[in-house]
């Protein structure tokens, strides 16, 4: 009986030790979450500034971004093939268009979009 008596308490700092890693793991994992959803916050505004962007230019894409506690970064307008007064349009022919990019930051984290608006507008399912 001598033997069983000095076992009693051997189990305590070995639920110990495994009690502090699953919390240690649990904070690790409400870490991650947390960035996760930041990163993918940011990342919806920029998608809603980069459209906001196009359609309306940068002020519109400025106020979507605040909208959302956002700052714009960077914000690039690309003007690609003819203006809008002019439209060449046929066989082998894009319309012109005009491409949006974005940073933004959202409480640290940042996120790039693009968007991109045609003139006029294209209707896809009915052009040739």
């Amino acid at each position: 009986m001598d033997d069983a008596a000095d076992d009693r308490g051997s189990v305590l700092p070995l639920v110990a030790v495994w009690l502090g890693v699953a919390v240690l793991v649990a904070m690790a994992i409400v870490a991650g979450t947390g960035a996760m959803v930041g990163r993918a916050r940011a990342q919806a505004t920029a998608d809603a500034a980069a459209l906001a962007g196009a359609a309306g230019g940068p002020a519109a894409a400025q106020v979507v971004a605040e909208s959302n506690d956002g700052t714009i970064v960077s914000y690039v307008e690309t003007h690609r093939g003819a203006g809008p007064a002019t439209l060449p349009r046929g066989p082998g022919r894009s319309a012109p268009s005009l491409l949006v990019t974005v940073v933004v930051d959202v409480d640290g984290a940042t996120a790039t979009a693009a968007a991109e608006r045609f003139w006029p507008p294209v209707d896809f399912l009915t052009s040739p």
